[in-house]
């Protein structure tokens, strides 16, 4: 019975640790429920459809750093998000990419626009994934 007992306890134990590696892991999703593409789907989309807006929600600074931004991208910084709707309700019936520098405050703001009934998805990796597939850039003049 001892043997018995030992047993179903470490059984017990495997069950709760199992239960908490999922639970860890759901925890590490960053965004749930938000749909992200990779950077060369979403070159694909922009080639094949010319109604693809994307969605910049870096910072100014950000913006007009060396890593450059998407060509005819929008500007709207995370924090700035809700008070510019009104720039977005064009592109209600649009794919919406948006993209930040790595993906963490795009995945904030697709959930966002998302939750609004927009259809935005996520850029994952952001523009560092799309600088390191080497795939074209603007960059602002400095005068």
């Amino acid at each position: 019975m001892r043997a018995s007992l030992r047993k179903d306890g470490f059984s017990g134990y495997i069950l709760i640790l199992f239960v908490a590696i999922g639970l860890f892991v759901l925890l590490q999703e960053k965004n749930p429920g938000v749909k992200a593409i990779t950077a060369d789907e979403a070159v694909r989309f922009a080639g094949l459809d010319t109604g693809v807006v994307f969605l910049d929600v870096r910072t100014t600074e950000e913006w007009n750093s060396s890593t450059g931004h998407l060509k005819n991208a929008l500007l709207i910084p995370l924090q700035d998000l809700h008070s510019q709707f009104g720039r977005l309700k064009h592109f209600r019936d649009r794919l919406i990419i948006v993209y930040c520098r790595s993906g963490n405050r795009s995945g904030k703001a697709a959930r966002t626009l998302s939750d609004s009934g927009f259809n935005a998805v996520n850029l994952r990796g952001g523009i560092r994934e799309w600088n390191a597939k080497n795939y074209p850039v603007h960059q602002e003049s400095t005068k």
